[in-house]
Parts: structure tokens; C-alpha cells; sequence
């Protein structure tokens, strides 16, 4: 990261870039969708769009058996984590 990225990056989103973002990196990089899964293609995912450093979450891929059922007897997939997860941010990534 460069001075200019990294300026970027704290302007964006201070605190995951300030506390821990070791962490952060290795959560985020851990549930991103397929195409960005590989150290390369997060890093340049990373360098264009700092937020996704805090895309800890993904909900697709939250364990089926541990879902809440909802009244209708349907698993809900979502656990209210969407600020922090990529279901919902992928299609703005992808310009959609």
C-alpha cells in the first residue's frame, strides 16, 4: 500500500484499518465470494475499494443446520450483519 492508498483507506474507514487490520485482512479475504478469495485478486480488490477490508461476513456461507427458521418454516440465511457482509456489497463491487 502506498501513501496515497493508505491515505484513501483511513479516510474511508479509520477504525478497521486502525485496530487490528491483520485481523480484519485475513476474516475479510477468508469469506469473500470466489473471484476475490486469492491474496492477489483481494490485494487489487483492496487497493480500488478499501471498505472491503471490513467485509468480515458473508451469509452464504453461514452454516445451513444453524440458521433461524422463520414463521413460515423457511431457514432465514441472513443474521443482520449486512454493514459487514459481502452478499451485500458484492453487486455495488461489481458496478451493478
Amino acid at each position: 500500500m502506498n501513501s496515497e492508498h493508505l491515505r484513501r483507506a483511513l479516510t474511508t474507514k479509520p477504525q478497521v484499518y486502525l485496530e487490528n487490520p491483520q485481523a480484519s485482512y485475513e476474516k475479510a479475504l477468508q469469506v469473500a465470494p470466489e473471484q476475490w478469495r486469492s491474496p492477489e485478486s483481494f490485494r487489487a480488490l483492496l487497493l480500488k475499494n478499501p471498505k472491503v477490508l471490513d467485509l468480515t461476513h458473508n451469509c452464504l456461507l453461514t452454516d445451513p443446520a444453524e440458521r433461524v427458521i422463520n414463521e413460515d418454516g423457511e431457514a432465514v440465511h441472513c443474521d443482520g450483519r449486512c454493514t459487514n457482509c459481502w452478499r451485500v456489497a458484492t453487486p455495488k463491487l461489481l458496478g451493478q
